[in-house]
């Protein structure tokens, strides 16, 4: 059962159509209101889970929106990854190897709840959730608020999400029967997610927290993303137009404009939701990812937020940049698991990837890799 991913370079070009190009939508509703197409049609993601057993579950927030959440049992998928780059671009794929009558249990180290980025859905964290949970971790995918297939509610960039995803934590740990460490994951937004979750989460239930490129403060986050995504280069002549047109129309001062009002109608000031604040108060351990190329957010804004989390540490990506670095599975997901089974919340082990190497042949991950 091989899916191949959408081609990443192009996706740029196609956050930017449904960003800023939209001629009825305006930069500040696009901002107020994530949107975006999952990386698999629903069809497709049915069919696939059907095959692979994974459950879907809802969740109601007290006071907040109904959250849709998937569960990835431990077992051994017989995963493989295809990472390739190249000057067309980049190339990821995964591959399910094993059929279901080959699929022998494993028993779960721990749970660890998979938090996705601006305008994807729990989805786009499948091949995460699969390799982790061949090594042992039960794997939640959750979709945010105001995305996916959970309820509709006023964006926070952190804050509300995190809140949201606190109280999904306590009922795991107890309607569901959760039971071991818990840890979370995020990637860009939902890394801020994850950091405002354990935050808001009472002491001693996250036991760890990985975050990927997270943003360190929410207005030059978004700035970042829409600067990010202009300097990319357009896959397609709708992708370059459309790059070319928000060159022109959106400069700093409008971007500015548009994030202002924004955050006027979310009740929210954007400019003052401060991340650090969020990664102070995280008492397990904090492992923050950010590639040496990422142009959305910089080095030092991450560095800040490990220097503030008590006990967090910034593992540097060499040469990845902001959509490289998910992709990295053959580089990071066996390290991960590893790193997960021994941050029991008394000891924060370091970190160490696996050395990059871009190949054009698949590489086997999960239980038993020689990688």
């Amino acid at each position: 059962m091989e899916k191949d991913f959408p081609h990443r370079k192009a996706l740029p070009g196609i956050a930017l159509l449904t960003l800023l190009a939209t001629a009825c939508t305006s930069l500040e509703t696009r901002i107020a209101e994530p949107w975006g197409q999952p990386l698999l049609d629903d069809s497709s993601l049915v069919k696939m889970e059907s095959a692979l057993e994974i459950e879907r579950h809802r969740f109601q927030v007290p006071d907040g929106p109904d959250l849709a959440y998937r569960v990835v049992k431990p077992m051994a998928y017989g995963m493989e990854y295809h990472y390739a780059r190249s000057d067309d671009g980049v190339e990821f794929r995964f591959n399910i190897g094993n059929p279901p009558e080959e699929r022998a249990p494993i028993a779960a180290a721990g749970t660890v709840v998979l938090l996705h980025g601006w305008g994807m859905d729990g989805s786009s964290m499948l091949p995460w959730a699969l390799g982790l949970a061949e090594n042992g971790w039960q794997a939640v995918m959750v979709d945010l608020r105001n995305h996916g297939a959970s309820g509709r509610a006023p964006a926070g960039f952190g804050p509300r999400e995190g809140q949201d995803v606190s109280a999904l934590l306590a009922a795991l740990r107890t309607a569901d029967g959760t039971d071991g460490p818990l840890a979370l994951f995020g990637v860009s937004y939902g890394a801020v997610a994850a950091l405002y979750a354990a935050a808001y989460a009472e002491a001693g239930v996250v036991d760890a927290v990985i975050a990927m490129s997270p943003y360190a403060n929410a207005a030059d986050g978004i700035h970042g993303m829409i600067e990010g995504m202009k300097s990319q280069p357009g896959s397609g002549l709708r992708g370059r137009l459309a790059l070319a047109h928000a060159r022109r129309r959106y400069d700093d001062a409008r971007i500015d404009r548009s994030i202002a009002a924004a955050g006027q109608r979310l009740g929210l000031d954007l400019a003052a939701i401060d991340v650090r604040q969020a990664a102070m108060a995280v008492d397990g351990c904090a492992l923050l990812l950010h590639g040496t190329r990422d142009g959305f957010f910089p080095m030092e804004s991450v560095q800040s937020l490990a220097d503030a989390a008590p006990r967090g540490q910034l593992v540097t990506l060499e040469g990845e940049h902001h959509f490289t670095a998910p992709m990295r599975m053959d580089r990071l997901v066996e390290p991960l698991a590893r790193w997960l089974d021994a941050a029991d919340g008394a000891v924060c082990p370091p970190f160490e990837p696996h050395p990059p190497a871009d190949t054009t042949t698949p590489t086997t991950g999960g239980v038993g890799s020689n990688e």
